[in-house]
């Protein structure tokens, strides 16, 4: 018969471990980057968050307009008290409109 402290301390050991590998997934998705479209009017709201929107397609496209030296897509985590916007600490490529 397993005696009640060994069998609590296998409850624990599961719990722990189950706990340990949903964390490492949630942390595995904090690390996934997504492209997302800028929608500001200016050079200055490129730095703000939330004039961007996730991609829907998640394919970096800028369309054919004239180039400029505002972005059209950033490639960023999402931020973390907000998924809704993306991390501007973490961009790691910035795409802008290229004539063709």
């Amino acid at each position: 018969m397993i005696s009640g402290s060994v069998l609590a301390c296998t409850l624990l050991a599961v719990f722990l471990l189950s706990h340990k590998e949903e964390q490492e997934k949630k942390k595995q998705a904090n690390l996934t980057y997504y492209w997302w479209d800028f929608s500001g009017g200016g050079v200055l709201d490129q730095y703000d968050q939330s004039y961007y929107t996730l991609d829907d397609d998640q394919s970096p496209d800028c369309g054919t307009t004239t180039p400029t030296l505002v972005n059209c897509e950033i490639f960023a985590m999402k931020d973390a008290g907000n998924p809704n916007y993306p991390d501007m600490a973490t961009v790691a490529s910035r795409r802008y409109p290229q004539q063709k």
